[in-house]
This record gives C-alpha cells, structure tokens and sequence, in this order.
C-alpha cells in the first residue's frame, strides 16, 4: 500500500513539474546536438520566416483555447466531472495548469516575434544563440503544458 502511495505522489510530481524537466531536458540536449553540421544546418533551416510565422500561427490557436476553455470551466457549477475534480482537491490544479498553458503560450508567441526580427539582421553572436535556447525552452513548454492540460480536459469531457 506504501509503495502505491509513493508511486501516486511521483505520478503527480511528473504531472506537475513534468512540462518543466522534459523542456529543459531537449533544451540542454540540442547544446550537445548543435555541434553537428547536419543537425546545425536542419536548425537554421527551422528558423526560417515560413516555421516562425506557422508557430506563431498555431500558438495563437492554442493560446485562444486555453482562454476559451478556462472560460468555460469558470461557468459551469453543475458539471459532474468538475464536481468530482473539486472533491478530489483537483481543481486548483486544473486551474494552475490552465495558466501555466496560457502564459507558455505567450511567451511563445512573444519570443518567436523577437527571434523573427531578430533573424532578419543574421545576429549569430552569444546573445543569438542564447536567444534561441530561451525561446526553445518556452515553445518546447508550451507544447509540453498544452499537451498535460489537454490530456486533463479529455478526461473531463469523457466523464460528463
């Protein structure tokens, strides 16, 4: 029974703090892969116009699912499914996730605005190169925190 509980408490640390690790994880790993020329050459082609604008594209998207699902999580008092997440100590949960989605989303979309001016003059300094690790981190979070809350909002939609 005690090793069920320690797996229930590492299940909920990698719900919570999962997006974060597996995010910083790939970030610090394309460091070690950006070294190859072929990896490097397949990275400067990703960081075209055309990728930039479709991920601002698709960010934009999610960014205004997240605000429209949190909307209607707001408004709904008799939903079965958010009922049985509030009596499981759950819904603070959903609503942090929410927000951590929504502001993922965001910065996302922030920095991809950045990196395209920035591309436009062929900075490849320190200051570049760090640039694109943080806002590789942000997008990798933001598909990492959308991904988590999605897989909870499905859950709710199957219960109701």
């Amino acid at each position: 029974m005690k090793s069920l509980l320690n797996f229930a408490k590492f299940l909920n640390s990698v719900e919570k703090y999962g997006p974060m690790a597996f995010s910083l994880i790939l970030t610090l790993a394309s460091i070690l892969f950006i070294c190859n020329d072929f990896i490097r050459s397949i990275a400067i082609r990703a960081l075209e116009f055309d990728v930039l604008s479709l991920i601002i594209t698709i960010e934009s998207i999610l960014f205004g699912f997240i605000l429209t699902v949190l909307a209607l999580i707001m408004q709904l008092k008799n939903n079965k499914a958010l009922e049985a997440i509030r009596s499981a100590n759950r819904y603070t949960d959903l609503i942090k996730f929410n927000k951590s989605a929504a502001y993922s989303c965001f910065f996302t979309i922030l920095f991809t605005f950045i990196l395209i001016l920035l591309s436009s003059r062929v900075f490849y300094s320190i200051f570049y190169l760090g640039f694109i690790l943080v806002w590789e981190y942000t997008f990798l979070m933001s598909l990492f925190t959308n991904l988590r809350f999605m897989m909870i909002f499905f859950q709710i939609a199957q219960k109701d």
